[in-house]
């Protein structure tokens, strides 16, 4: 039987081998025991262990270097087939050895039965005799020994080539898993590779995440920066709005004034004239009043207006001062009560000036009544008290 010439690795024969072998000195140890027990056999002169090493040499089969084959000489083969030729080289060896040794020993025997024949025959042919028949049972021990190594020889065969078809599945078996392998090894550095890659792209990302996240900031402090300035802008532009509203508004309605003074002063003329058997005084008294009026309205408009320009000046020079109260809004000054806000001394100017006041007739006390009351810092209501005083008594 011719056993396929496989590359086998050398790491598994070796283990395959060692298998054989102790499967083959197991089954071999029984019989070698037996084989020991052939030196138990009795002499006239005693037992053939009682024997000198010098008469009788050693005869035991383990005992014999030649007969048994180490393991380290099976282990050494490198294939199969090898191990099966050497043990069946050893066992047709050791068998004809075997036989040999025997006869030697059955020679040695009957030298040894010449020599005690004149000491007792009857105890030689009985001796004799026990050796004929341990001779016939040790050719029927060598014999089955023999039928046995056989058997032994053909079921190792066997369970060699099982395992020698065991050692080319695993073989194949290794070679797929090593493919398998190199391919996961592979795949495992591309995927390594794959996650370096995405780490140092993640990475980058977060650096630009964090830079605009800087950016971001930095812009929404500029926004919250602007958005203060656009808002303070526009309460600014609403103030001036305001009061140039209230600037030109004030001019409209002293020009409107001025023009309805122009229109009061012709309508006076007219009446002069068409009004002869009226009295001309009264009538000029009559106009002369409502201009008075219209002028000291022209004058509260100026002295509104330069109050005015006085709080924008004023808001021009400290932008977080208080706002003008809306009193100064209305067609009329504000002010404080002459009892609050009395001057206690008064240059001489202002007291040349209050002073012509009370000496002058009352249509110079009407037209001069709100530079007075600038003055003395009288309300408009304390104003127009005066003004109803004084043209009260001047009709009495």
């Amino acid at each position: 039987m011719t056993l396929p010439q496989t590359a086998i690795p050398e790491e598994e024969l070796q283990e395959t081998m060692e298998a054989s072998m102790i499967f083959f000195d197991q089954e071999f140890e029984p019989k070698s025991a037996e084989a020991s027990d052939w030196e138990a056999y009795s002499t006239p002169a005693g037992s053939a262990s009682d024997l000198s090493s010098e008469k009788m040499p050693p005869h035991t089969l383990e005992d014999n270097p030649e007969r048994t084959t180490s393991k380290d000489q099976l282990l050494s083969e490198k294939t199969p087939s090898d191990l099966r030729l050497k043990v069946e080289e050893n066992v047709h060896d050791w068998l004809p050895r075997a036989m040999q040794q025997l006869r030697d020993e059955n020679e040695h025997l009957r030298s040894q039965l010449e020599v005690f024949h004149m000491a007792n025959i009857e105890e030689l042919r009985n001796e004799i005799e026990n050796l004929r028949k341990q001779l016939e049972e040790a050719n029927h021990t060598i014999d089955e020994i023999e039928v046995e190594a056989e058997q032994q020889y053909t079921e190792m065969s066997s369970e060699i080539d099982e395992l020698c078809e065991v050692v080319m599945k695993k073989d194949e078996e290794i070679a797929n898993l090593k493919e398998k392998l190199a391919k996961m090894d592979l795949d495992d550095s591309k995927l390594k590779e794959d996650l370096e890659t995405k780490r140092l792209a993640i990475q980058r990302h977060l650096e630009i995440v964090e830079n605009l996240r800087d950016e971001l900031e930095q812009q929404e402090k500029k926004i919250d920066d602007l958005t203060k300035e656009k808002d303070k802008a526009i309460n600014e532009a609403k103030e001036a709005k305001q009061k140039n509203d209230d600037k030109e508004t004030f001019l409209a309605n002293e020009a409107q004034m001025s023009l309805e003074i122009e229109d009061l002063q012709r309508e006076l003329n007219k009446q002069k004239l068409i009004l002869n058997s009226t009295s001309v005084a009264k009538i000029a008294d009559t106009f002369e009043r409502r201009i008075l009026d219209l002028e000291n309205a022209v004058r509260e408009r100026d002295v509104l207006i330069h109050k005015q320009n006085q709080i924008l000046n004023n808001n021009r020079r400290s932008p977080t001062s208080s706002r003008p109260s809306p009193s100064y809004s209305s067609n009329l000054p504000s002010s404080t009560s002459s009892s609050e806000s009395f001057p206690v001394n008064f240059d001489s100017k202002t007291r040349d000036t209050i002073y012509s006041f009370l000496l002058s007739d009352r249509h110079s006390q009407l037209a001069n009544i709100y530079n007075i009351g600038r003055i003395l810092e009288l309300s408009s209501q304390e104003e127009q008290t005066l003004e109803r005083h004084l043209s009260r008594d001047r009709f009495l």
